[in-house]
């Protein structure tokens, strides 16, 4: 049996700048932020990054290409890269 809980939803403008402090409120030391080329390119998923560190988490940016891969493998290729786990 699986069963996931999404505690919170936050949307809107000035939300990308809460995220790290979403994360820590909720009890996490690191975060693993999954997104696609175009987010980076916008610039989006550095703001991410630069919010959970002044959050004080750290942070592991994973974007690989064909979505089937990265679910199915994201655990086995994280820690061969990062040797990372997030909370």
């Amino acid at each position: 049996m699986y069963k996931f809980v999404m505690p919170e939803v936050i949307f809107g403008s000035g939300s990308i700048q809460q995220a790290g402090e979403s994360c820590a409120r909720l009890g996490a030391k690191r975060a693993l932020i999954v997104t696609d080329e175009g987010v980076i390119q916008a610039g989006w998923s550095e703001l991410v990054e630069k919010s959970c560190r002044q959050a004080g988490l750290s942070s592991f940016l994973f974007s690989k290409e064909h979505a089937k891969l990265k679910f199915i493998f994201l655990s086995l290729i994280l820690r061969k890269e990062a040797a990372f786990s997030a909370d």
